[in-house]
């Protein structure tokens, strides 16, 4: 690892940053368009649960330990530029569906794009940051996922009030394309710095060492409980308010501007909760773990463990509540404290293996996390919701979903006396 100067090391992470908010945006905008297409598309809360979660995360995992092999052996941002380029593209192309089929390739393909993204991504924020700081600048990177999400909700809800739910998709698109050529063109891998002929292990040598770092195995199981929490609440919290409390949000969208629709007031909600609330959390959860790193190593699984932990009562209250803005105010609380988990899991994981495995892990890593929480979060809830029926139906499943706190919290603790043997090792 060779740290890049200090000007090229800013625009590096800059242009990270840019393209991690964008793949937010293009992910969560469809969470405050559920209405809307649901509607037009006349929609059950299964099909919903399968078109915000597995649809992206089915060809996620299948693409992302390919992708991942390739990052390690070619130019990062050609990777990445391309990567962006398709996913911008196809949610572009949402816009077009005219049914949940048409709908659902579309998602599908969006994670295709994505899944080229994180691992590459990762990868170089590592090679070009020193140990000491590297938490803090992965959680920088990180922290595009939350801002991402808080552009997308809020500007996806007054987008769709605006033009509608299909213009909002092409909006949302776009300035990707246009961040893909930057990508391309100006942003500088620094890895044949390091050895261009470095020897690159093959995947099957690659799962092997992982195979044998459990500390890398309780980063998963506990990220994918908690994110599985977190994704289930994203996909429906806002179909949870609009349902129940239309006549308070078209209210208060009134007070608010006379253009203003109940969907721009979900979606500016959620952009609070997931978006500043979220970027809060990642960035606190970095400055929080360099600090204890310094003493403890393990401070990589004990912060993950103790936030998922305490996130828990939070989720519940925002599911259970029946006042708009109370709920809101323990979604937020509750985003705040689980995100502190982000940045040590991602420069946890970074740290036991060796460079030119970098990407790989981040991709096994997060093929996993999407894949079980993607698939499992968004799908359940909805399954779960039918099943119950009511207008409380889907307020209990949420509720339900807020047992990968404490599922996390378990994994994330007991991994903690193997992460100092492996990353000694």
């Amino acid at each position: 690892m060779v740290p890049a100067q200090a000007g090229g090391h800013r625009y590096a992470l800059a242009l990270l940053l840019g393209a991690s908010t964008l793949s937010a945006v293009d992910r969560q905008i469809l969470n405050v368009l559920v209405e809307p297409i649901r509607r037009d598309l006349s929609l059950s809360d299964t099909q919903i649960g399968l078109m915000t979660g597995l649809a992206f995360a089915l060809f996620y995992a299948t693409m992302a330990l390919p992708l991942a092999r390739f990052a390690e052996r070619m130019r990062r941002p050609l990777l990445l530029g391309g990567c962006m380029a398709l996913w911008s593209l196809f949610t572009m192309v949402c816009g077009a569906a005219q049914s949940f089929v048409q709908l659902f390739v579309a998602r599908v393909l969006v994670g295709v794009g994505e899944a080229g993204s994180g691992p590459a991504s990762h990868a170089l924020v590592t090679d070009i940051t020193p140990p000491e700081k590297r938490a803090r600048a992965l959680a920088l990177v990180g922290s595009g996922q939350p801002l991402g999400a808080l552009i997308g909700l809020a500007c996806g809800g007054i987008a769709a009030d605006a033009f509608g739910w299909r213009w909002a998709f092409v909006l949302a698109g776009f300035p990707g394309i246009v961040l893909a050529l930057l990508m391309l063109f100006t942003l500088r891998d620094p890895r044949p710095a390091i050895g261009a002929d470095d020897a690159v292990p093959s995947a099957r040598e690659a799962l092997g060492v992982l195979a044998h770092k459990f500390s890398f195995w309780m980063f998963v199981t506990g990220s994918s409980f908690v994110s599985t929490t977190t994704l289930a609440f994203g996909a429906f919290f806002g179909s949870l308010l609009i349902r129940n409390h239309t006549p308070e949000l078209e209210a208060l969208a009134a007070r608010l501007s006379p253009g203003l629709g109940a969907t721009s007031v979900v979606g500016a909600m959620l952009a609070l909760a997931f978006g500043a609330a979220g970027a809060l959390g990642v960035i606190v959860g970095g400055m929080i773990t360099d600090r204890l790193r310094a003493r403890d190593p393990a401070a990589y699984l004990g912060v993950p463990a103790l936030a998922s932990l305490a996130s828990t009562p939070c989720f519940v209250a925002a599911a259970m509540i029946a006042a708009p803005l109370t709920a809101l105010g323990f979604l937020s609380l509750g985003i705040v404290i689980s995100s502190f988990a982000m940045a040590p899991v991602l420069a946890g994981a970074q740290s036991i293996v060796p460079v030119r495995m970098r990407a790989t892990t981040s991709a096994v890593l997060f093929l996993i996390v999407n894949f079980v929480a993607l698939g499992v979060g968004p799908l359940s809830v909805g399954i779960l919701s039918d099943a119950i029926g009511g207008s409380e139906g889907l307020r209990l499943a949420l509720a339900w979903s807020a047992i990968g706190g404490p599922l996390a919290a378990i994994a994330f603790w007991a991994g903690r006396p193997a992460l100092v043997r492996d990353i000694e090792g």
